[in-house]
């Protein structure tokens, strides 16, 4: 792993309309562990490769709820209009967390292929493909993946700790001190 793969910064805007790399464009960026600049790459976040979404939000700024209160700056990431966490690879974690894309692993849509008519009312579009899987089949995940989001077991319960971007969050964001006019 570890092979460079597109890298080029979008300077993506909320409102534009991208679509998610295919999952092997997004694994040639992904490190050994499954990472980006320290950003994981979540097998919940297999279901959307291929698809086209508009951009909620540019991650510019971020709140740490792991340490002590206090914000966090983002480098090259977007939310995508209507895309949560589902928690499936995590243990059925229910937070519904906004999920972090890396520019890296999306493209701007070809806006000639799809019209706002063909956008739902949630922003995501008519999937470009499905991996391959059939609907409501299971998308295959790869060993990369299925093992980056367990962080090991506690060793006094034997329960799996699960690790995703909400937990390593302090990895990938820097912090924004408070003097600092973005605050």
């Amino acid at each position: 792993m570890g092979r460079p793969g597109p890298t080029q910064q979008l300077n993506l805007l909320a409102g534009e309309l991208v679509e998610v790399r295919s999952v092997d464009e997004i694994l040639a960026t992904l490190d050994e562990r499954a990472r980006l600049n320290a950003m994981p790459f979540m097998p919940e976040m297999l279901q959307y490769c291929g698809k086209q979404f508009r951009v909620y939000r540019v991650a510019h700024k971020t709140c740490d709820n792991i340490q002590p209160w206090n914000m966090r700056t983002v480098k090259g990431a977007v939310h995508l209009t209507g895309v949560r966490c589902d928690g499936q690879a995590h243990g059925l974690c229910d937070a519904g967390c906004l999920i972090f894309w890396n520019e890296a692993w999306l493209k701007r849509a070809d806006t000639a292929v799809v019209k706002d008519s063909q956008i739902s009312e949630c922003g995501s579009a008519v999937p470009v493909s499905a991996l391959g899987a059939t609907p409501g089949g299971a998308i295959p995940i790869p060993e990369v993946l299925q093992w980056a989001s367990v962080d090991g077991k506690d060793p006094v319960s034997g329960e799996v700790i699960y690790s995703c971007q909400a937990t390593d969050l302090r990895e990938f964001t820097s912090d924004l001190p408070s003097w600092n006019l973005w605050q």
